[in-house]
């Protein structure tokens, strides 16, 4: 069944069809989860929370690309969603006897997220053609190297070289404002670099 068929029937309340693609797809969403926040029980509550927000949301999501490319989208936005309440989290037990509000987000905060994401995915936008594909592949949709390669008619040692070359890119863009070190990363900035 292809990707298209198995989210049509999805998104019309298919249970055999939720349960195809939850098996399909858990383990390398778990594995993408794990490998970022390095605890296993976090990483299957964060799956579990993509697959039910899906099946919650299944009649107003639109896939325009592919289901596993929009899973692993889900799936990182959660995890971004996890690190920016933990750093709240631990702003608030650090000052605690400054603020009892210091764990609700403030419009300085959301902006600093907001604009983290926006620079993340302006990095990603001015990469090289070939090298974002290889990228969106790789990390976005959590891709195999061997897949990624055949996909594309390239060696894995380009897929590995290309994708190497693009994280740092990224990284330098991200953690250092305009190419220098003259000031340091905002904290949202910072964890949105942990998915790399």
């Amino acid at each position: 069944m292809s990707q298209r068929s198995l989210w049509n029937k999805v998104s019309k309340g298919d249970k055999n069809a939720f349960a195809k693609c939850f098996d399909q797809y858990w383990e390398p969403l778990y594995h993408a989860a794990f490998w970022r926040v390095c605890d296993e029980e976090l990483a299957k509550d964060l799956v579990q929370e993509v697959f039910i927000t899906l099946w919650d949301k299944r009649a107003d999501i639109v896939i325009t690309d592919s289901l596993p490319g929009y899973l692993h989208r889900m799936l990182r936005n959660r995890i971004i969603n996890h690190f920016k309440a933990e750093g709240i989290r631990q702003n608030h037990y650090q000052g605690s006897s400054y603020s009892s509000q210091a764990d609700v987000p403030t419009p300085e905060t959301e902006a600093l997220w907001k604009e983290s994401i926006q620079r993340y995915e302006a990095a990603v936008a001015n990469l090289p053609e070939k090298m974002r594909n290889i990228f969106l592949l790789r990390h976005e949709e959590g891709a195999a190297i061997s897949d990624v390669a055949g996909r594309l008619g390239i060696t894995v040692q380009t897929v590995k070289n290309q994708y190497t070359a693009a994280v740092k890119r990224i990284k330098r863009e991200l953690l250092t404002p305009d190419g220098n070190q003259t000031s340091p990363p905002s904290s949202g900035l910072l964890a949105v670099t942990i998915f790399f």
